[in-house]
């Protein structure tokens, strides 16, 4: 293994340190005001937001900041997902499961602002990250494997020749754990900030291991040998 890698889609919110915010936090911020807009533009929306902040908080509605600004492509991922998709009058997006809450999204001056039931933004932004990495795999002539852990991430497998490997583990807030096998120095690097390109997101861990310098993999338990 040559590298490990953390690529993340979402934006910092630099509201308590969180990523996905309970929509009670946000009430009165700059947040919220883009939450309304939303509301102005869909019924539904504005009688969640008119719902009391315990409500909120018991309900686990919350939003989030994506640094894509690709909002046809996110709706794309969501229609593989099987969400489906209704525009609405200034290019917001309701995005319905089931007879779960909707999820809202919008454009903002700095990528996608996302509003819904908490597992459903999650379970949305997993498949926003699948979608783009098997994507991006397969047009770089990968075969890729996809499935479940038994934690319940979902991981893919992409193998572009003997001895070389991208394994990418997606966690519930759609960052991906990417483990590069095969690839030394600049290769390496090049996957890693395609990959990175194709999620639309920032890579905030980047673990070189010997082989990414040219050296043996050292394996665990064993020692060099004089």
């Amino acid at each position: 293994m040559s590298t490990t890698v953390v690529i993340s889609p979402v934006a910092a919110s630099g509201v308590a340190g969180s990523a996905i915010l309970p929509l009670a936090l946000v009430v009165g911020t700059g947040l919220w005001a883009a939450a309304r807009a939303i509301a102005a533009q869909d019924e539904t929306c504005a009688k969640l937001l008119a719902k009391s902040r315990e409500d909120l908080r018991r309900e686990r509605l919350a939003m989030l900041e994506l640094r894509s600004a690709d909002l046809g492509r996110l709706t794309r991922s969501a229609l593989e997902a099987r969400f489906q998709a209704t525009s609405l009058p200034g290019g917001a997006v309701r995005l319905a499961e089931g007879s779960r809450v909707p999820v809202w999204a919008a454009r903002t001056a700095d990528g996608i602002q996302l509003m819904g039931e908490e597992a459903s933004l999650r379970r949305l932004l997993v498949a926003n990250t699948a979608s783009r990495a098997v994507e991006h795999l397969r047009s770089r002539g990968f075969q890729v494997e996809t499935g479940r852990m038994r934690t319940g991430e979902t991981a893919l497998v992409g193998r572009p020749g003997a001895g070389q490997g991208v394994e990418v583990v997606i966690g519930s807030s759609g960052e991906a754990h990417v483990d590069l096998t095969g690839f030394r120095g600049k290769e390496c690097e090049r996957v890693a900030r395609d990959l990175a390109t194709a999620i639309e997101g920032t890579i905030t861990s980047f673990c070189p291991k010997p082989e990414y310098y040219g050296g043996a993999a050292v394996k665990v338990g064993e020692t060099e040998r004089a």
